[in-house]
């Protein structure tokens, strides 16, 4: 092992570091970026692209690691990776917020260990997944925003109904956003609002209260969380 080191050093001409603590570095980068990946997977509430998404961090933070590695000896090679990295470019950007929480948390992990902090990486890491897990975390409790469409099949269904589905809603939700609507050629009326709410209840209690005044069949509606795309 004192030989593997001579030559490490050699190479590492402005490098102390052994490759046996380098090596030690990289594979707790790697833990620790699965143990990223297999929180995000079972705690977030990310719709896009999850299961991608977590694939990529551990490559994501040993990349991370392997960068810093190279480059936190040399100034030189510290203005020639920000030269690099202005000509990248993503063309998928990231839409939820959270993922880049992860994502931000996984090159984190790379930087922290590629800089030998090890003992401030491990225990800021810990600090923070064990917080997510502790995290209140209630099934009935409602996260997101939700779209609500409703047609009516012709206006004087319209008519009739709308105050009676306007004190619906305004009792079995947080709050209300007009968003649009749209009068058809066949006279049909398409209503779309954006619904909060705060128990997972009140959607239940929602679609009972309109199912019964709608007996008739003269109306058609549709609750879905606002974030999934079609």
């Amino acid at each position: 092992m004192e030989n593997f080191d001579k030559i490490f050093k050699e190479i590492q001409v402005t490098d102390n570091s052994s490759i046996t603590f380098t090596i030690f570095c990289l594979l707790l980068t790697l833990f620790c970026s699965y143990v990223l990946k297999y929180t995000f997977e079972k705690k977030s509430n990310s719709l896009s692209s999850k299961y991608q998404i977590s694939n990529m961090m551990p490559i994501l933070a040993g990349t991370t690691f392997l960068v810093i590695l190279i480059v936190k000896s040399s100034l030189a090679l510290s203005l020639g990776l920000v030269g690099a990295l202005s000509i990248v470019r993503f063309r998928t950007p990231i839409k939820e917020p959270e993922d880049l929480v992860y994502l931000f948390l996984s090159i984190g992990l790379g930087i922290g260990f590629g800089a030998y902090q090890v003992l401030s990486t491990l225990i800021i890491f810990f600090i923070i997944i064990i917080f997510i897990w502790l995290k209140k975390s209630n099934f009935d409790d409602i996260q997101s925003d939700y779209n609500f469409d409703i047609l009516f099949k012709n206006n004087d269904m319209y008519q009739k109904s709308i105050d009676e589905i306007n004190n619906i809603l305004k009792k079995n939700t947080e709050s209300i956003n007009f968003i649009k609507q749209e009068n058809h050629e066949n006279k049909n009326i398409n209503l779309s609002l954006k619904l909060k709410f705060k128990k997972y209840n009140q959607i239940k209690l929602l679609t009972s209260d309109l199912d019964k005044i709608n007996q008739k069949n003269d109306i058609l509606f549709s609750i879905y969380e606002s974030k999934i795309l079609f």
